[in-house]
């Protein structure tokens, strides 16, 4: 039981980290007329 839970938390892990890169661009470029609750902007918008 414990290295079914190793692998899952281990998968967890790896699923909430690939989205670091996203959160982080998200907050270091602000784009202008955005409102808080809304779809977030296309992300051709950012710089690379």
């Amino acid at each position: 039981m414990t290295t079914e839970l190793f692998y899952l938390a281990l998968t967890a892990g790896l699923a909430a980290s690939l989205w670091i890169p996203y959160i982080v661009g998200v907050n270091i470029h602000p784009v202008d007329a955005m409102a808080d609750f809304v779809r977030p902007p296309d992300l051709k918008q950012f710089p690379p």
